[in-house]
């Protein structure tokens, strides 16, 4: 059992803590011990204080194995559990509501009657503590600790509870241990919280109102009396748990919400039904999100959802998730709908998630909105709104427009997208966004049926390479770096005869790195510094688009030994680095630089990228992009 399926959550509901009463919890020998400490105790009172009372607090959920026994409790909206069930997650913060139930009990304010029971399989002084000795810290003066140490700004302070606890197990040796310590830091927090609660006009009865009514866990209930799982593959749904394998999110959450209406107007067998359909629609969206050539097309960012479902996404752009807010947003949205008995509409999801296909199976707006994506130019709630009510080519026109309106750009009184302004030092990234449009429009204008790999552009972080090498210093080889001077005077027109002159001396005077005297070495500087302000080494028509792992491979080579590499790695599909074997993906219009597919005849032969095929190169990246470069378009 390697995740929880919907099949394994037969039972799901959203549960007060009232309705724990007279239920049994089973610690499993599998578990850790209890670890909970002044922060984590703190921050769920104060949390439970602050909370507007009007809707609910949920706690993260609890995930139980029902031990079969006849003995039976039904909750609220007639959810019928077993008395006694094994925690598989959860441990720590229903030992935690346990604790503070307890400690109210013992103060009064809440009914003796209102408890239930944790169950340690082997930790016994675990056990006998709770049962026996928690009145023993009830009882212990804390007047030597004050306001300051439950501030937050003191919740990795542990002084003053330390010196409590030496105190306290003098008199109580046999439980000295990790989960006892735990315990009783928690419980002198727990005092003196509400010590000082109740001291600066805390309203005790509303405060515990809200604890029993409002605060809920969703009880995820695995297996039960009609389906037996086998223990192994209890500790494996435990393992994974802690592994991060299976994490709440806020997807999960809403995903409770919505069980929870549908079992809440329908009968049993309607809402049978209806959970099934609904646990079939959300399976078939996630299934299409988590389908890496989908995603991507949607979302740049591969750190964005990351937590193992992608239905979020959805969920945050039909609730208009602001950006700077917690994961939670759109759960709480839909918490406050559910609190006031409005509709959870999940049909607008699934209409979301039919247009989202309707694009991708399209080929122009799955290249416009891939690009605008991951060019960051625009993201999918923007282009989500901006296709309200339009026909299919109104929507194209707009997306093309969002475009010609960024390649409008002006920046220190020039077009940053104009060809002849892009410059690799200067603008990195229009570079990159101009030579990232050149090859989406290729597969635009391809009449097959192949796609842009969006999914490669992001996981295989592509970067810009330099057809030419872009720095002579960084050649290890001595004929490579005497080759890469020569050719670049090949295209020079002025000072070419003073320079070749001055290449000609210097490298007939040496024949290797070692023989170059310092002399040589700073006039060899100044000539490239000359060379490299006459060419267009960092212009676009010397610059294309490669994978990560292509790019590390290739060097700082010149354009033969270059395109013998590119070739090579094309045609077996992996490259060696460092003695690992990597995947590589050529560009297709970088293979048709190195391939001279754009240039001149004459200049076919030729081992070098020539000034002619930068030209040639420059020429065909403006003819395609050609209608973005029309100033006269209309943004409206």
């Amino acid at each position: 059992m390697e995740t929880i399926t919907e099949s394994d959550k037969n039972r799901i509901n959203l549960v007060s803590i009232k309705n724990f009463n007279d239920l049994e919890f089973i610690i499993g020998n599998y578990q850790r011990g209890y670890k909970w400490g002044k922060k984590e105790i703190l921050e769920l009172l104060n949390d439970i204080d602050e909370f507007n009372s009007n809707g609910f607090y949920c706690l993260q959920p609890l995930i139980l194995y029902p031990i079969a026994e006849n003995e039976t409790i039904t909750f609220e909206n007639d959810f019928i559990v077993n008395k006694k069930n094994e925690i598989i997650d959860g441990q720590q913060r229903t030992t935690s509501i346990f604790l503070i139930l307890e400690y109210l009990k013992h103060r009064g304010f809440i009914k003796s009657n209102i408890t239930y029971k944790i169950t340690f399989n082997t930790r016994e002084r675990s056990k006998e503590f709770l049962e026996n000795h928690l009145y023993n810290v009830y009882n212990i003066d804390i007047s030597t600790l004050s306001s300051e140490d439950i501030s937050s700004d003191k919740y990795d302070d542990f002084q003053a509870v330390n010196h409590l606890w030496e105190k306290f197990i003098e008199d109580f040796k046999d439980y000295d241990n990790v989960d006892v310590y735990h315990f009783f830091v928690v419980n002198i927090m727990i005092k003196k919280w509400l010590d000082n609660f109740i001291s600066t006009g805390g309203n005790i009865a509303e405060y515990v109102d809200k604890l029993l009514k409002d605060v809920k866990v969703i009880w995820y209930e695995l297996g039960g009396n009609e389906k037996e799982i086998d223990k192994k593959d209890i500790i494996k749904v435990f393992q994974n748990n802690n592994n991060n394998k299976i994490k709440l999110t806020n997807s999960e959450l809403i995903k409770a919400l919505f069980i929870l209406q549908i079992k809440k107007n329908h009968i049993a067998e309607i809402a049978e039904f209806e959970t099934n359909r609904f646990a079939m629609e959300w399976d078939m969206i996630e299934n299409q999100l988590q389908d890496k050539s989908f995603w991507y097309f949607i979302c740049s960012n591969f750190q964005e959802y990351d937590e193992g479902t992608h239905i979020d996404l959805l969920f945050d752009i039909i609730n208009d998730r602001p950006k700077k807010t917690d994961n939670f947003y759109s759960y709480r949205k839909y918490e406050k709908k559910y609190n006031q008995n409005e509709v959870l509409d999940w049909n607008v999801i699934l209409e979301l998630y039919y247009k989202l296909l309707d694009w991708y199976n399209d080929k122009s707006t799955y290249h416009y909105i891939g690009f605008l994506i991951n060019a960051n130019i625009s993201s999918l709630p923007k282009i989500y709104k901006l296709s309200h009510n339009r026909k299919k080519d109104d929507f194209l026109d707009k997306l093309k427009k969002q475009i010609i309106k960024e390649f409008k750009k002006i920046k220190d009184e020039e077009l940053v997208y104009q060809l002849d302004n892009l410059d690799y030092d200067k603008n990195k990234n229009a570079v990159k966004t101009v030579l990232l449009l050149f090859n989406v429009m290729y597969y635009v204008n391809d009449h097959s049926n192949h796609k842009f790999p969006f999914e490669l552009y992001v996981e295989e972080n592509w970067s810009i390479e330099h057809i030419n090498p872009q720095n002579p210093r960084d050649l290890d080889d001595f004929e490579s770096y005497k080759n890469w001077f020569f050719e670049l005077i090949e295209d020079l027109d002025e000072y070419k005869s003073i320079i070749e002159n001055d290449l000609s001396r210097i490298f007939n005077k040496a024949d290797s790195f070692e023989s170059l005297s310092k002399e040589m070495n700073n006039r060899l500087q100044e000539i490239s510094i000359i060379l490299q302000r006459n060419s267009d080494t960092h212009k676009i028509q010397n610059l294309a688009l490669i994978d990560c792992n292509t790019n590390s491979a290739l060097g700082n080579n010149l354009f033969k030994r270059k395109r013998e590499k590119i070739l090579l790695f094309d045609s077996v599909g992996k490259v060696i680095l460092d003695g690992n074997e990597l995947p590589v993906f050529i560009p297709q219009e970088t293979k048709n630089v190195f391939n001279k597919s754009y240039s001149e005849t004459q200049s076919l032969k030729e081992n070098r990228w020539t000034r002619s095929d930068a030209q040639c190169y420059k020429m065909r990246v403006f003819s395609r992009l050609e209608e973005f470069y029309n100033t006269l378009a209309d943004e409206q």
